[in-house]
């Protein structure tokens, strides 16, 4: 063999093993391309103390306005019973003790004492979160339950008193509605009073505001087939507040403060 032969050699092997070495990078990125990814199954967090009735097993989906399923939506359920929250503390409310029913200074007193406590909110009795392909299940006591539906901490649908027995559920995203009102006292509006919006059964949080300089506020994003309570209260050195509970349908709302004795 020539010694032209020797030097060429060289070169022609290098690029037979880089050539090698693509094709075997290539074969790779293939089959990492083409496996199986493993659906991830549904995150469920199971009641701590199941009643003696035994655990029910619930399973359903979140889908949106046009019918398509919600990954990632985080689903709550409540008992129905307790979902509300507390009785109104008003002196006279008859027949009807629902917390927001009657506005009256006790009303606004145990809000401030259950918003300092932590105990506003009723604690769902499981939740779960829905997968790739918006489905969710739920272990929990057999019983009457509310599910509630949220993505990113709003709430975006709801299903009310379902019963027992019930073996599947469909959360259907619905359009949002806005509500608009005004906190009043003897004076007129009341400017920069805090307004605080919940969803009623299950009572849930949803927005903390100030009236501008009129004492109006506006609200956007609501269920419009939810109910809503709201608590206004002013800023000033004796407390006042107004409770009312109110649907999105319902025209402009007007919050009227109690006057301190």
């Amino acid at each position: 063999m020539s010694a032209h032969d020797n030097k060429g050699g060289g070169p022609r092997r290098y690029w037979l093993l880089a050539g090698g070495v693509l094709l075997l990078l290539l074969a790779v990125l293939g089959l990492l391309r083409f496996r199986r990814v493993p659906r991830p199954a549904p995150q469920v967090t199971q009641a701590e103390n199941p009643a003696n009735g035994g655990v029910a097993s619930l399973r359903g989906w979140v889908e949106d306005e046009g019918g398509f399923r919600v990954a990632g939506a985080r689903v709550l359920a409540f008992d129905s019973r307790t979902a509300r929250g507390p009785a109104s503390p008003c002196p006279s409310t008859g027949a009807d003790s629902r917390l927001f029913a009657q506005s009256c200074p006790e009303a606004g007193a145990m809000l401030e004492q259950l918003r300092a406590s932590g105990g506003l909110e009723p604690r769902p009795l499981a939740t779960a979160t829905t997968d790739a392909r918006g489905d969710f299940t739920l272990k929990m006591p057999a019983g009457n339950y509310h599910l509630l539906a949220e993505v990113r901490g709003r709430p975006v649908a709801v299903v009310r008193e379902l019963g027992p027995g019930l073996s599947q559920a469909r959360l259907a995203v619905t359009a949002t509605a806005n509500l608009s009102g005004r906190v009043v006292d003897a004076a007129g509006g009341v400017p920069h009073a805090r307004v605080t919006v919940m969803a009623l059964e299950p009572l849930r949080v949803l927005h903390e505001l100030e009236t501008d300089e009129t004492g109006a506020f506006q609200v956007a994003g609501l269920l419009p087939q939810a109910r809503f309570g709201l608590w206004a209260r002013a800023k000033k050195d004796t407390p006042s507040h107004a409770v009312a509970e109110v649907d999105a349908a319902s025209p402009k709302v007007e919050l009227v403060l109690d006057q301190p004795e």
